[in-house]
């Protein structure tokens, strides 16, 4: 049988389309990487949220002693761009990381207040922060304690200087003055409770010098024995004695970056969105503190 140089030419390029075709797919089964700063529950409840929703296998990485990526899954082999469809920085530190490292294509992230404070200035974003809308947040709080008119914030101005410097801003759009409690250490904090502090309420944001949890519980015991409400920013806030709190459910941000993760593989599209959140007001604190708040809340305030 004689084969003529088109029929050579129909086949050769009919083995090419199925390479291009299979390694197309094996792209997609490429796995995502999840890169964590560290192992607390936060950033473990919002692995497990993403891992639920996405479509694909997923690889949690962590940083050894050293500062560098590992991974005990056997699907690991390198912390390279080309071994992951998408890798998503879970945290502040690793964020910075992947920056740091000028990591290739898309810069996924999560958990992270503030995120353009970690990366180079021409990166591109797609994510879910954990920045609650500034003047959103102060017309709540304006809202539901509209006798509050000084908030101290605690936080480390490494950390957070540039979001108190915006937040300042929105605050005083609804007539609240936000007071900086400064701390560039953990052991700094007791500092600012030898005496009261001349301040309406306290408000705590995610800060990683006041991330301990014995920590914030004495910081709420301490407002809490000066007459001072607390405002926090999770459910654990809620349970360990804030007035009001900003509740973000980690395991539904995780379900977020899935689906900002997904929404680029479909259409390419890079959204960098704050999280959802719902308003916990604690009604035992809030009578034993006196504070006065309107009859009617806004729907979206649970009072428990």
């Amino acid at each position: 049988m004689r084969i003529t140089k088109n029929k050579i030419f129909g086949i050769v390029l009919t083995i090419l389309i199925f390479f291009f075709q299979l390694s197309g797919e094996c792209a997609q089964l490429r796995p995502v990487g999840l890169l964590i700063s560290s192992e607390i529950k936060p950033f473990m409840m919002m692995v497990k949220g993403f891992e639920a929703a996405i479509d694909r296998p997923g690889i949690r990485i962590f940083f050894d002693k050293k500062g560098l990526p590992y991974s005990k899954d056997p699907m690991f082999s390198r912390f390279d761009s080309s071994a992951f469809s998408a890798v998503v920085a879970v945290g502040p530190r690793a964020l910075s990381f992947m920056d740091k490292k000028k990591w290739k294509g898309p810069l996924f992230y999560s958990m992270v207040l503030n995120p353009k404070n970690h990366i180079s200035a021409d990166r591109k974003l797609c994510g879910i922060s954990l920045n609650i809308f500034s003047l959103n947040q102060f017309s709540m709080i304006h809202i539901i304690l509209p006798e509050i008119h000084r908030i101290g914030v605690i936080y480390n101005p490494e950390n957070n200087q540039k979001w108190f410097n915006s937040a300042s801003v929105f605050a005083k759009i609804k007539g609240i003055t936000l007071i900086p409690l400064l701390v560039a250490q953990e052991s700094d904090v007791r500092g600012l409770f030898m005496k009261k502090p001349k301040i309406d309420a306290l408000l705590f944001i995610p800060d990683a010098t006041v991330i301990s949890r014995s920590l914030i519980r004495y910081i709420i015991k301490k407002s809490y024995l000066y007459s001072i409400p607390a405002i926090g920013y999770n459910r654990f806030f809620h349970e360990s004695g804030c007035a009001v709190s900003f509740d973000i459910d980690y395991t539904a941000v995780g379900v977020q970056t899935a689906k900002v993760v997904e929404l680029f593989f479909e259409k390419k599209e890079c959204r960098s969105l704050g999280p959802d959140y719902k308003i916990l007001v604690n009604e035992k604190v809030v009578k034993t503190l006196g504070v006065k708040m309107p009859g009617k809340l806004p729907g979206n305030v649970k009072v428990d």
